[in-house]
């Protein structure tokens, strides 16, 4: 069984071109926090969480500061075209727009890091 990796941006382009470069993974998309937050209910075997910084309702940090209180075990990666707030307890973060396999590379660093409490 392929690991689960949910992405989530209100862009479907960047969120198809996301999971395509990801497609070695199960992949899931979201295009905001609400239906993340149904995907992350719907399926505990998610084991990693990609969210743009600027949503349409929403921040990205936020949604990932929310998915570490529901689901501590998930790897998180904010995505974002200027540089994000600081986010000390981020697994990952994937600069907008990204070059080729760099979002493949930033996942496997964060999937192969110990998951912090």
């Amino acid at each position: 069984m392929r690991p689960t990796i949910l992405i989530v941006d209100d862009d479907p382009v960047l969120r198809r071109a996301l999971a395509r470069e990801l497609r070695q993974y199960e992949v899931l998309e979201a295009e905001g926090i609400d239906q993340a937050l149904t995907r992350l209910i719907e399926n505990r075997e998610i084991c990693a969480v990609v969210a743009d910084q600027h949503l349409g309702d929403g921040l990205g940090s936020d949604l990932l500061s929310e998915v570490k209180r529901r689901a501590p075990w998930s790897v998180r990666v904010l995505m974002s075209g200027a540089l994000p707030p600081e986010q000390d307890d981020l697994d990952g973060v994937l600069a907008k727009p990204w070059p080729f396999a760099q979002a493949l590379v930033v996942l496997r660093n964060a999937l192969s890091t110990p998951i912090r409490a």
